[in-house]
């Protein structure tokens, strides 16, 4: 995706665009749309917004937007030190890589 703002007629923000190929090999575009309603306009409408306090202190409210949680079952599992749950090159690998992103992200 390509972040590119876009501020239109009515006061909403075209922010990160993109695009996809279908199955069919049709192309699809798509952007995020942030939506400029004043509060004004909410209160008008008769509509109560939930404070960010009231979204974070309930975190069933999550669960009935997505359905109640199932019960997951006990895995076995073996505590491994960092150091030894790669081999050596593999590892060392890793933290060339992680290496390579600090550069770049500080060129």
């Amino acid at each position: 995706y390509q972040a590119l703002p876009l501020m239109d007629g009515n006061g909403n923000l075209h922010l990160e665009r993109g695009s996809a190929t279908m199955a069919d090999g049709s192309s699809v575009d798509m952007t995020d749309v942030y939506f400029g309603i004043s509060a004004a306009d909410v209160t008008d409408a008769g509509i109560e917004l939930p404070s960010l306090a009231d979204l974070m202190s309930d975190s069933s409210s999550l669960d009935g937007l997505l359905g109640a949680a199932e019960a997951t079952t006990p895995v076995d599992y073996t505590t491994v030190a960092a150091n030894d749950a790669f081999a050596g090159s593999a590892l060392d690998a890793m933290k060339q890589l992680a290496d390579l992103v600090d550069l770049v992200a500080y060129a």
